[in-house]
């Protein structure tokens, strides 16, 4: 992965940085100054009078998360990098990104940027992630290697799941790429790698598998058997205190279920196993 995405120290720029490097768009003005500093064009100070931004502070606070970049800004900032039309287009979706708190809007825009093929290019560890939690099927065919399904035919593999032979060797494409499975010999087998995906789409990555889950959820209500599923909930008041206390029981269960059950060595089928917990009414200000 970049180190663009963590580093803290100023590198040292010979090439003009790429807008579509970045997922933070305060990394992308922090590093293409230092590149303008390298070529002894401009410093912060010059930087932001040549800009039309005034004081050279106004850099340095949007820099610190202290401000965050206007439409004047980013259209100032777009012509003093001379930035091509694309990279401008990028760049202010880029922007919207960083500053958007709702979690649709925020999945909206990073689909959005994906639509950059410059941008799909570089981050396409980032990409093949986020479909893999986008999309339940790639899901079950992860937990599904080591089990006798592996040893079915492509078509068959595609039929049990509603895909078509070349959509199931996409999937097996993701999969590796973000190198959840590899290749032994002629099969598919997991590997013990993980994958991080950077601080920016973790949270969005994590709340589209959630989505997905709860949408798999509402259809097993009407197209399973109550034999075959478990739909059990309450509905009660609580403090915060006991709130937090429920939390932590739930995710203590979760992982004894995991340790107790991971290890089946001959399973018969790949099921999700959902606990939710969310407020209903807020009963204080």
């Amino acid at each position: 992965m970049n180190n663009l995405y963590k580093t803290t120290e100023k590198p040292l720029f010979f090439e003009r940085p790429s807008v579509f490097l970045y997922l933070n768009y305060r990394l992308f003005i922090r590093d293409f100054i230092e590149f303008l500093k390298s070529k002894d064009k401009y410093s912060a100070r010059k930087f932001a009078r040549v800009a039309g931004l005034g004081s050279p502070s106004y850099i340095k606070m949007i820099l610190d998360g202290k401000r965050e970049l206007g439409a004047a800004g980013l259209i100032k900032i777009s012509r003093a990098f001379n930035l091509r039309i694309l990279e401008a287009d990028f760049f202010k979706v880029l922007i919207e990104f960083n500053l958007n708190q709702d979690a649709n809007d925020k999945d909206r825009l990073f689909q959005k940027l994906l639509k950059f093929k410059q941008f799909k290019e570089i981050h396409r560890l980032e990409a093949d992630t986020y479909q893999y939690f986008s999309n339940w099927r790639l899901i079950t065919i992860y937990e599904a290697i080591p089990t006798e399904w592996n040893r079915l035919s492509d078509s068959e593999k595609g039929k049990s799941l509603g895909m078509s032979v070349e959509e199931l060797k996409e999937a097996f494409r993701i999969l590796e790429q973000i190198k959840l499975i590899h290749l032994h010999g002629s099969t598919w087998v997991k590997t013990s790698d993980s994958f991080i995906t950077p601080l920016e789409t973790h949270s969005l990555m994590i709340r589209q598998f959630h989505r997905e889950m709860a949408k798999k959820a509402l259809d097993s209500i009407d197209k399973d058997s109550p034999e075959s599923r478990s739909m059990v909930g309450i509905t009660i008041a609580l403090s915060h205190k006991n709130k937090r206390d429920l939390r932590q029981r739930i995710f203590d269960f979760v992982q004894e279920m995991n340790v107790r059950y991971a290890q089946d060595g001959e399973p018969d089928e790949i099921v999700q196993f959902n606990l939710q917990l969310f407020p209903l009414l807020n009963l204080k200000d």
